[in-house]
């Protein structure tokens, strides 16, 4: 079965991660590199996302389509990307999700949701 794990960041997460010296970074990213050796045999694709105000939305309102610049959706926490995951099944996923290191900080979070492979 496949899945996809979304990775989200809280603004605590943001803050620790504007305010961490450089070396500190590099050892988190690390975590994060320990993390897909440890479970890359079940990794199928995925990819970090770029800044939520590079994005758009577009909307359908009263019939008309509609775009507007960066993020949206008002949340505390932000879509920081994804992570395509084979497990046989979501207890499997979700004990992989559970080793992700931004874990560690409050407010950061995944999402785990199989994808519809019927369509």
């Amino acid at each position: 079965m496949k899945f996809v794990m979304f990775t989200y960041v809280g603004e605590q997460g943001v803050a620790e991660w504007e305010a961490m010296p450089a070396d500190e970074r590099a050892a988190y990213v690390e975590l994060h590199k320990a993390w897909f050796r440890a479970h890359g045999e079940h990794v199928r694709g995925g990819e970090e996302l770029a800044s939520p105000a590079t994005g758009r939305t577009i909307q359908r309102k009263r019939g008309s389509l509609s775009s507007t610049d960066g993020p949206f959706i008002e949340t505390k926490e932000l879509l920081g990307g994804f992570i395509i995951l084979e497990a046989q099944d979501l207890e499997a996923a979700l004990a992989m999700a559970g080793e992700w290191p931004a874990l560690g900080t409050d407010g950061n979070g995944v999402e785990v949701r199989p994808t519809d492979s019927t369509g």
